[in-house]
């Protein structure tokens, strides 16, 4: 049930850390009229900057690492020894296989749930007082519906970044 955990929790912290910071920096500084269309641009900005610095390789290796494990044998000893082999044998573009669906997933998945968070936080404050509450409610459904806009391309990202995303002619080869 963990397979694949190192990956995630190596890459959590700069994950959070370049989707939050990007989106407080282009709200600030770049998108700074408060309306819908610049929340959702500015958590455009911030997927995007996820998706490149931190989210596909991530991603990649994470997919590598779970196929593997489930292969009749096994080529990767951990997450360390996966990353070298990667690297090794497909260069440093091994670890970015997936990028542009991922760059849409993360994308419009962040969009969708800083639009979704902020719309659901000024409605629930109409109702409760507990801002604890109201954030927690709204970040739950936030997530929910940001996962169920994207889980199509989530599909087609994860299989190409698995062991056998080489059958895939692009992302619309994989689509199909």
């Amino acid at each position: 049930m963990y397979r694949g955990y190192g990956s995630l929790l190596l890459f959590s912290v700069p994950k959070n850390y370049v989707r939050f910071g990007t989106y407080s920096f282009v709200k600030g500084n770049v998108l700074t009229e408060p309306s819908k269309l610049n929340n959702f641009m500015c958590g455009i900005c911030a997927g995007a900057a996820e998706s490149t610095f931190v989210v596909t390789p991530q991603e990649t290796l994470k997919t590598k690492l779970i196929h593997d494990k489930l292969s009749p044998n096994p080529q990767y000893k951990n997450l360390f020894q996966g990353v070298r082999q990667i690297v090794k044998s497909q260069g440093l573009g091994g670890i970015y296989r997936g990028y542009l669906p991922t760059l849409l997933r993360q994308s419009t998945n962040q969009g969708v749930r800083f639009v979704v968070f902020e719309d659901s936080s000024k409605f629930l404050t109409n109702y409760i007082s507990t801002k604890v509450l109201v954030d927690l409610l709204s970040g739950g459904f936030a997530g929910f519906c940001s996962v169920m806009f994207n889980n199509p391309i989530d599909v087609i990202k994860t299989n190409m970044q698995g062991l056998e995303a080489a059958k895939y002619g692009g992302v619309m080869g994989c689509a199909k």
